[in-house]
Parts: C-alpha cells; structure tokens; sequence
C-alpha cells in the first residue's frame, strides 16, 4: 500500500555551484536593473564557495522536510554525477525520490551563480528537456514550482486528484508560478486558478503575470493590518489591492505577494463576501544578505506548512518570514532554512519582543 505523504513538490531540480569573482564591474543604466560585467579574455580570479541542490522542487522539498513533514519530490535528472550527488543529498535529508525521472542520455540541469559581495546574484543556467509527470503519490498538498511547457500535461491529473477529493479532506495546491506561465499569460490558467488554494508571487511576477501596474502609498493610507514585530517599518508599501482583485476574482483562495525587504502581503475573500483580508507581514532580518538564493521557495514553504498546521494568516505569514529570513544569511537556498524546533523557538522569540 502506498504511502501518504503531508506534502509533494513538483518543479525544477538542479545542482548549483556558487562563485565569488575577485573582479566585477556594475552599472546601472537609467530605467534599467543594475549591471554586472567582466573584461572579455580577462582571466578572472574567483572563489567557489558553494555547491548545493537546488531549483524550486528540491528547495521547498527540503524545507517541508526540515519542519517534519513528510515530503516527496517530482522533477527530472540526467543520468549523470550530477543527477547521482542531488539523489544522494535529497535522501540524506529523508526527502523521497522515487518519483524523480531519470533521463538517460541527457544532463541534469544545473547552474552557476554569480554571487556579489552585497549578496545579489546572477545566475548561468543550464536546463534538460523536463518530461510531465503523469501521476503523483498520494498527499495532503502540492506545491508547484516553475513548469516547462512539456510538463504543464501535469494540470489536469491535478484537477482531476483536486476534484475526486471528500470535502472533509481537500487536496491543498499552492503555486508559485514562473516564466513560461507569465510568458504565457493570465488567460491561459483561467481553468486552473479555481483549484488554487494559495498563489505566491512577488511584486514583479504579479505585475507580469496579471498584467496590472502597482504603485508606492504611505504604509498609514494602507487598508491593511501590519505586523509590527520591528522598530523601523518601511514607510512606502506597494499597493497591491486591484493586482490580488484580479486572481481573487479569477478563483484563486489566497493571494500572498512578496516586496522583499517591505515585507509580504496576504490577501483572502471571506466567506459569503467580497471583502478582502490584508495582512503586512514583518520584516524580521534587518543585515544585509549574504545571499538572496532560495529566499522565495523558503517563504513559500513557511506560509503553506503553517496552513497544513491549521494556523492563522497571521502565523502563516511569520512563518514565510522567519524562514526566508533565516535563508539569506547563508549561501545555498536550503542551508538556513529553519528546522521545525527552530522556528516554533523563533516565532516566540518575535512575540515576546514585539
């Protein structure tokens, strides 16, 4: 009999190698995101500092797993030494990889980051020809990562699993979505944003993906709750109201888009009415980052292991926050991610100070 797992990831899985340049030259045109750049020919010194696993489904899958929840991971690998060191770490941390496909005659995708000294990252990727999965094991909750367009067949056996479910006992999906869906755009998920329990987007992803502009607004004009777990809130937050409207509207339960250091916002309907919960979360790590690598996928799992804990908005949201802060503060996008202890033993601390 198969078992039941708390929680299965689906999305990329890679091997990321970290690297510090010696020489680096940036720039920032107007209008434009800064620029990294080196001298062509040049022979430039750097430092490796780390190699680790990564891309969304062994993130999150890893998170899940160090806050206790039983995890399985989907996603592809080659054949290769790469695809044998992410089996080896994956079962390391008690993550089960049975559901991975390995692909023979193909390369595990795999990348290498250019890491600032301020902690920002450039990232060289190198992707394989992703296969869908046709099934998944049975579990209380998904989280979809970034899909390729060969593995978005994988919609509708979620559908299907999400639709041949007791009410007692729904299939709780969380998505994070990434380029192929933005490239694809709103209207093409209009059948599956119904079945989407929780949406996590950041700023930017939500602009594109919704196809809506936000703007700054003094945090006091804000409709929403803040957190006050710091001293020195940002006084300008991203309006986001008609933005978490549109997918709201569209189907989608809960709405949660983060603005990095001015925190996350967190959007719901209440039932029987159109009126929306607005929570500001906290920003709890005032440093600056050693590495902003994995910071997405380790909010998201702080957000969605906390609903699987039937705990409020409220904690949902320090939970993404505590973890992605704990995150930055390391290289790899899992070597600061909380163990379960840790982060019960965190959010008290947060409380109490506040």
């Amino acid at each position: 009999m198969q078992k039941k797992f708390d929680i299965c990831t689906i999305g990329s899985v890679t091997l990321d190698t970290f690297l510090a340049p010696a020489e680096m030259d940036f720039w920032q045109p107007r209008g434009k995101s800064k620029k990294m750049a080196f001298d062509v020919g040049a022979k430039i010194l750097t430092k490796t500092l780390a190699r680790h696993i990564g891309g969304s489904s062994a993130n999150s899958a890893i998170g899940f797993g160090k806050l206790e929840m039983k995890t399985a991971v989907l996603g592809t690998i080659g054949d290769d030494d790469h695809g044998a060191f992410i089996l080896h770490q994956l079962e390391k941390l008690n993550v089960e990889t049975k559901f991975l496909k390995i692909q023979k005659n193909q390369p595990s995708e795999s990348s290498l980051v250019f890491v600032t000294p301020e902690g920002q990252r450039t990232i060289f990727h190198e992707t394989n020809e992703r296969k869908s999965h046709h099934s998944f094991p049975k579990t209380h909750a998904i989280y979809i990562g970034h899909l390729t367009e060969n593995e978005e067949k994988i919609w509708e056996k979620i559908i299907e699993r999400k639709l041949n479910r007791w009410k007692k006992n729904p299939l709780i999906v969380a998505w994070n979505p990434g380029k192929t869906q933005f490239e694809s755009g709103f209207g093409k998920y209009q059948n599956f944003f119904p079945h989407v329990d929780i949406l996590i987007l950041n700023v930017e992803e939500a602009e594109l993906f919704s196809g809506k502009k936000s703007k700054q607004i003094s945090r006091e004009k804000s409709t929403g709750t803040s957190l006050n777990f710091q001293k020195n809130l940002p006084k300008k937050i991203a309006d986001l109201n008609s933005i978490a409207e549109k997918f709201l509207n569209a189907g989608v339960k809960t709405v949660v888009i983060t603005d990095g250091p001015r925190g996350a916002q967190l959007f719901q309907e209440e039932k029987n009415s159109h009126k929306i919960l607005h929570l500001i979360a906290p920003v709890i790590c005032d440093d600056a980052p050693v590495s902003t690598l994995g910071a997405g996928d380790s909010f998201s799992v702080g957000v969605l292991a906390a609903r699987l804990k039937n705990l409020s908005p409220v904690s949902q949201l320090l939970w993404g926050s505590l973890n992605s802060n704990a995150v930055i503060r390391e290289f790899g996008a899992q070597n600061g991610q909380l163990r379960l202890r840790a982060m019960q033993h965190s959010v008290k601390m947060v409380v109490k100070r506040k």
